[in-house]
């Protein structure tokens, strides 16, 4: 038990060194569950150490059945156990990839705009042309007008 002490700690040492699964695949109920065991702390322990009477907080923490806590909460929690709370959004998707997706999205609307207004003249452009304009269009879009592309 004491090796695994030692691991954990040395792991833990700060946000940096933390493990991926930890920071981001746990919910904050199993990330506050797995320090506090790795710290050795009792529920109950923990519960002092954040001014509570008895252990249920906690228990209902680590339970997940405390939703949507207060950022103040889990400051007090983080606090409690020597750790830092971070927030952060993170992508669910490479940045590049949304925001060439949109671009697409957006030069189609375009495109398509003007492949309408040519159709009902009777002289819609073939398919490979629509392709080629949707194209350059798009990288337009990013060059020159990024923020266009997020206009509804």
């Amino acid at each position: 038990m004491l090796k695994y002490i030692k691991q954990v700690s040395k792991k833990f040492k700060s946000q940096k060194s933390s493990p991926v699964w930890l920071v981001q695949f746990l919910p904050v109920e199993e990330q506050i569950k797995v320090i506090r065991k790795a710290l050795g702390i009792s529920q109950v322990q923990l519960a002092k150490k954040l001014g509570f009477s008895s252990n249920v907080p906690i228990v209902k923490m680590e339970k997940g059945q405390i939703e949507n806590p207060t950022i103040d909460t889990l400051k007090k929690y983080a606090e409690a156990l020597g750790c830092e709370l971070l927030v952060r959004f993170v992508p669910k998707k490479e940045i590049e990839k949304m925001v060439e997706e949109q671009a697409e999205k957006k030069a189609r609307e375009i495109v398509s705009l003007s492949v309408g207004n040519s159709a009902m003249e009777l002289q819609k452009p073939d398919d490979e042309t629509i392709k080629e304009e949707i194209e350059k269009v798009k990288e337009e879009l990013l060059e020159k007008r990024r923020s266009v592309i997020w206009e509804e």
